[in-house]
């Protein structure tokens, strides 16, 4: 399988240099791949560490420029919002385990920020190398060229890493291109996969959220319909004007207050006694 992709990218470039800097700037595979690559293809060791550097480190000044401006504007799409929030949502995550979110705004932390990014790029694994350690150097607000040398730092060591491996394991390297090839596919399937469910998730929060302003609306204008009905009407609808409500009901106490009730005693003594039994009968 191997060799038939070799193969594959050598007749259509038409160049052992061009092929290793191609394969080295593809995202997952870069450098940790394209190095052994150059060397099944019989490229010196040192020149296929040298091009793959070079093709896998292409892509990090680009990523640092455009990365957070087209997720911004893919936010601002319908058809593309979900899918920028779930790789954004992806990439923060990760930011915040290289560095916490109280010290990403820190700028006396900058040197534990440039640590961190090298750090992970450096680590020659699947998803550690140049495409996320740009896009974790750009979610966390690092200046342009402070990331750029945190980014192209990491990638050197890894290259060297690899570089190592591949020459101690040199007779091996089918066996090392055939298993980084099936690890590459699991993880590219994987991460799909979790893409996909945050999409989903992202869109169901997104109709939720539609509901619950629609029956905040709907509430609202009810409301509104009925304090005009009752206002036309005269009468005051005590389900939506409690505070009216309470100030009505104080004004009747007072007023009964005010007027206490008329009571009729009988004198039983002198005439006025008897006038008054006989104005009660």
């Amino acid at each position: 399988m191997t060799d038939a992709i070799i193969t594959f990218f050598e007749n259509t470039l038409k160049n052992d240099i061009l092929t290793i800097i191609f394969i080295a700037a593809v995202p997952i595979i870069e450098l940790r791949g394209s190095i052994p690559v150059g060397v099944a293809m019989g490229m010196p060791l040192w020149e296929a560490f040298i091009w793959a550097w070079v093709g896998s480190s292409l892509v990090c000044p680009v990523l640092l420029l455009i990365l957070r401006p087209v997720l911004d504007w893919m936010k601002k799409t319908k058809w593309f919002r979900s899918l920028a929030l779930a790789v954004e949502g992806t990439f923060r995550s990760r930011a915040e385990k290289v560095v916490k979110e109280s010290e990403r705004n820190d700028p006396k932390k900058m040197k534990k920020k440039m640590l961190g990014v090298y750090a992970f790029v450096a680590v020659p694994l699947p998803l550690t190398g140049v495409w996320t350690g740009s896009a974790i150097a750009a979610f966390l607000d690092m200046p342009f060229w402070k990331a750029l040398v945190s980014v192209l730092l990491g990638n050197l060591t890894a290259g060297a890493i690899v570089t190592l491996l591949t020459y101690f394991f040199k007779d091996y390297v089918d066996i090392i291109l055939t298993v980084f090839l099936i690890i590459v596919l699991v993880v590219l399937v994987f991460y799909i996969v979790m893409v996909a469910i945050k999409i989903a998730k992202n869109k169901k929060a997104e109709k939720e959220a539609a509901l619950t302003g629609d029956s905040v609306a709907a509430d609202k204008k009810h409301d509104e319909e009925n304090v005009a009905d009752c206002a036309d009407c005269g009468v005051e609808d005590k389900g939506y004007s409690e505070k009216k409500d309470d100030v009505s009901l104080n004004a009747r106490f007072e007023k009964d207050c005010d007027e206490p009730p008329k009571l009729v005693a009988k004198n039983t003594s002198g005439k006025n006694g008897g006038e008054s039994d006989g104005k009660s009968d």
